[in-house]
């Protein structure tokens, strides 16, 4: 079955880093949340829907997201890596220990 993983690098209560890596077939429904983010593909090939537009990503391609739009990768093509930028930081990703330390 696909799966996608989420690695937070680094953050700080007005930014986040967080590598994604999705194995081949996996699809993630459209969702959206007020933080702004930017995806920067590192290897893979990918289809990522931002509001109406889907996009064919490579390695190296980068699209911004803003607040608040609808989006989602809904087609991953082989496995692939990328860096999702967030600004702010999404507390819903932290580590609960993170969380604590915010509060």
């Amino acid at each position: 079955m696909p799966t996608a993983r989420r690695k937070l690098l680094c953050s700080d209560k007005n930014y986040m880093f967080v590598l994604m890596e999705c194995k081949a077939g996996t699809a993630q429904p459209p969702h959206s949340h007020p933080h702004t983010q930017v995806d920067y593909l590192l290897e893979g090939e990918i289809d990522m829907q931002v509001g109406n537009e889907v996009r064919r990503m490579h390695a190296g391609d980068i699209v911004q997201v803003p607040g608040n739009v609808p989006h989602a990768f809904c087609r991953v093509y082989q496995d692939t890596r990328w860096l999702e930028f967030f600004t702010p930081a999404r507390e819903d990703i932290l580590p609960r220990e993170e969380q604590k330390e915010k509060e």
